[in-house]
């Protein structure tokens, strides 16, 4: 996508603020409401940010959502480590969180990194929390049997890896079905990052 072009006649691109496996983020200009938003799939719990709007074009699909700040990693690049522990109390705090809101509706993440936690735009009422990036590689682990019933999906015995090597439970790197302690040991990770390096740093 190009500066300028215009998306779902509303969407005008500003600038591209970077790119994942999955796809890319942008920054646009809501040309209606000259309101700055940003190109992503994710939902409206309060720690993801607010999904605005979706469409599909003939060469990809696109999602509009609330713009938000800095990655953990960017912060942690601008001020050094983050070494207050009760900053790191919070950020934790705040992460599980959004990790409890990303299970209650029925997903795993399964690649939670720093690059994926971020902070929301300043002075809105959004800053005040940490929000949850990137659901391109999340599955569902509870579905819907022929019953209508929602129940826990079986668990595969072997799988292809996903996630990002550095954060990734030993279950992950043995190729197992990915669950919610997965995620949790993700967590894990991150916090214990902060305190200063990971062994395998």
């Amino acid at each position: 996508l190009q500066k300028g072009a215009i998306i779902g006649k509303r969407w005008k691109i500003v600038k591209k603020l970077g790119e994942g496996g999955c796809g890319a983020v942008y920054k646009v200009q809501d040309i209606k409401n000259a309101g700055c938003q940003v190109l992503r799939r994710l939902t409206g719990l309060p720690h993801v940010p607010q999904l605005l709007h979706a469409g599909k074009k003939e060469q990809y699909c696109y999602m509009v959502m609330t713009l938000l700040g800095d990655s953990l990693v960017t912060l942690q690049r601008k001020v050094g480590r983050i070494s207050s522990i009760s900053t790191q109390t919070r950020v934790g705090i705040n992460i599980l969180f959004g990790v409890k809101q990303i299970h209650d509706v029925g997903f795993v993440h399964r690649d939670l990194k720093p690059a994926n936690v971020v902070v929301g735009q300043a002075n809105t009422p959004a800053y005040r929390f940490l929000h949850i990036l990137d659901f391109g590689l999340s599955r569902e682990y509870i579905v819907m049997d022929e019953s209508k019933k929602l129940q826990m999906r079986r668990p595969r015995p072997r799988t292809l890896f996903r996630g990002t090597t550095r954060y990734c439970s030993i279950n992950t790197h043995n190729k197992g079905e990915q669950g919610r302690v997965d995620d949790l040991w993700s967590v894990l990770y991150i916090l214990a990052e902060m305190r200063g390096t990971l062994p395998w740093n």
